[in-house]
């Protein structure tokens, strides 16, 4: 699709800084849980912006709706990230529920993606990481904080790979139209 092909800057962007987040959270030794709560809060921020950027663009378009929620949904957890900074303990369910509202939304977008592009699996694969990541960290898992930081830049890292992936087919599918 022209417009998800033009927008893979964006995409790009959410893939660097989603390994560039999960590099910080494996090199950080002794991460405390008050900092990765902030870590976290400012991933998500810098997340949503850059989907919220591509939801604006794709107005009335097939799949804005689930951009646009999940643009909205990691506006959300970070903006309680950042006001519950003092209470780390919130921090296992806010992650938990912005991975799986996110992966969910990876997914749709992933689906609508799949009816113009093709190799448009990385993204549906974002949508199932965030899922499962999202299970494996819900409260009462027991993980402490330095697993909790573990997991999630492990899962940072893998994230951002699958979303360079997926914007380097779309820049490459947008090369392709230019030249057409």
């Amino acid at each position: 699709m022209v417009l998800f092909a033009v927008n893979w800057r964006p995409l790009m962007f959410r893939g660097g800084i989603a390994v560039l987040t999960g590099v910080v959270g494996l090199l950080w030794p002794g991460l405390q849980p008050d900092t990765l709560i902030v870590v976290f809060g400012a991933y998500a921020l810098a997340d949503a912006l850059a989907t919220l950027t591509i939801a604006f663009r794709a107005r009335g378009v097939r799949g804005f709706g689930s951009l646009l929620i999940h643009g909205l949904v990691g506006v959300t957890a970070g903006v309680v990230a950042f006001t519950f900074a003092g209470m780390p303990a919130i921090l296992p369910t806010v992650m938990a529920s912005w991975a799986a509202a996110k992966g969910i939304a990876e997914i749709l977008t992933a689906i609508e993606l799949r009816r113009e592009v093709t190799d448009e699996w990385p993204l549906a694969a974002t949508g199932a990481l965030s899922i499962i990541f999202g299970a494996l960290i819900m409260p009462g898992i027991g993980l402490d904080v330095f697993a909790l930081a573990w997991v999630f830049a492990f899962y940072a890292i893998f994230l951002g790979i699958f979303l360079v992936a997926t914007a380097r087919r779309l820049r490459q599918l947008a090369q392709e139209m230019a030249l057409a």
